[in-house]
């Protein structure tokens, strides 16, 4: 993986649909309600809500190809599992862990 830019940024609310317009409000983001969270139109493109984890906020960072910025993970000790196929307006996420417990995320965006 080559020098790299956070390219979305999750974060986990216990209630994302009061935490969402509060953070809209205080941020200047659109707030986009979706399911059990939503997602923010934020200056640097999307960012999400989701109702896992309260408190958390994970940094993804970009990648060309999720597959090989996976391999180098593990290869380098660490752990990555790819959330799914993706949605076609968001593009593929991998959860990582690395070293220390360190946690981030791989972001290839949509094509």
């Amino acid at each position: 993986m080559s020098q790299s830019v956070v390219s979305f940024i999750e974060f986990g609310a216990g209630d994302p649909q009061a935490a969402g317009p509060f953070l809209a409000k205080l941020l200047g983001w659109k707030f986009h309600p979706m399911g059990k969270g939503g997602w923010f139109d934020t200056p640097m493109g999307r960012a999400g809500m989701h109702g896992d984890d309260p408190g958390q906020l994970y940094a993804y960072f970009a990648v060309a190809d999720l597959e090989a910025a996976m391999a180098q993970v593990r290869e380098l000790g660490g752990t990555a599992a790819a959330q799914g196929p993706g949605d076609s307006g968001f593009g593929r996420f991998a959860d990582c862990t690395g070293p220390g417990g360190v946690k981030f995320g791989l972001h290839q965006r949509p094509r």
